[in-house]
């Protein structure tokens, strides 16, 4: 917690460094609202493809959408708001509470889902490399490789011992609840395997991927920054293993910025520019996030509790 206190302190300060306020009020005021509208539909696009794919990974129904997806939403916003990743946590409390879904059900369902995310990159990330790959600086490379390296690994690891039962007599290293707890999850994962779904799952991915790099194409086109589609999807790709810092500020304060300036500079953006950039595009993003959390907590009241059960 304290370094998040830290690096948002840090990120504001180094933010006033490089920013004319009345600058980026300017070009918020001026953003083209069409697409800033079309930034909208995607952003809620993804939380909407994220909600039936969490259904396919937690219910063999496809009913109690709405509730579903208020708890999509809300745990969008906690996990963009809360600092050290902590809202994570909010998913398979809020799924038990809301749904009845059991903790390790609803864990196995959102490590499943972030396992697909961060190996959809995976899959990218080489390919962008070689699209940038004589501007790419050599840390960011190596960080890149090695990311792939550990998720390709572990994804080879982990599925083959679940699908043998190499844990059923419990997780090593573990005991008392936190292992019985361990192994409940893996009993979830491996039901999730019976469903053989992960092609329907991994379109759904790709389908949220997209609607991301449209969403952050269209928030810096509307703000009247000339870039291409490439660049933006290039540019959201690598900022991922910026992004996996295991702390974060405030908001994703910090971590965003350092992100998008690091890959902008790529395409020649470095300094105020790059900052301005990332700070206008951050500041929408954050507008986006309140909304999106409205509107989970609006689904809350309005939808009662296990209401769409059949």
């Amino acid at each position: 917690m304290l370094l998040s206190v830290l690096l948002t302190m840090g990120a504001v300060a180094v933010i006033n460094h490089y920013v004319e306020w009345n600058s980026v009020f300017n070009i918020l005021k001026a953003g083209r609202k069409d697409l800033l509208g079309l930034a909208f539909l995607c952003f809620i696009a993804n939380y909407a493809i994220r909600t039936f794919r969490i259904q396919m990974l937690t219910t063999e129904t496809t009913d109690r959408y709405f509730s579903f997806f208020a708890v999509t939403s809300l745990y969008g916003f906690f996990n963009y708001i809360m600092p050290f990743r902590t809202g994570e946590l909010s998913y398979p409390l809020m799924l038990k509470k809301r749904l009845g879904i059991s903790l390790a059900d609803g864990a196995a369902s959102l490590m499943t889902a972030r396992f697909f995310d961060l190996a959809t990159i995976a899959v990218i990330l080489p390919l962008v490399f070689m699209g940038v790959y004589s501007r790419i600086p050599r840390w960011l490379l190596i960080s890149g490789v090695l990311y792939c390296l550990l998720i390709g690994s572990f994804a080879l690891l982990f599925f083959k011992l679940v699908k043998t039962n190499a844990f059923r007599g419990g997780i090593p290293f573990t005991k008392g609840r936190f292992g019985a707890f361990l192994s409940k999850v893996i009993l979830a994962v491996q039901k999730i395997q019976e469903k053989n779904r992960y092609i329907l799952v991994w379109f759904c991915t790709l389908l949220i991927w997209g609607c991301i790099y449209l969403n952050f194409y269209f928030i810096v086109v509307a703000m009247g920054y000339r870039v291409s589609l490439t660049q933006m999807v290039v540019v959201s790709i690598l900022s991922v293993p910026i992004s996996l810092i295991p702390f974060q500020g405030f908001a994703n304060l910090g971590t965003h910025e350092l992100a998008w300036v690091t890959a902008f500079s790529l395409y020649g953006r470095k300094g105020k520019e790059a900052v301005e950039m990332a700070v206008n595009a951050h500041l929408v993003l954050f507008f986006l996030v309140i909304v999106l959390g409205l509107i989970g907590w609006l689904l809350f009241i309005v939808v009662p509790k296990n209401s769409e059960r059949s």
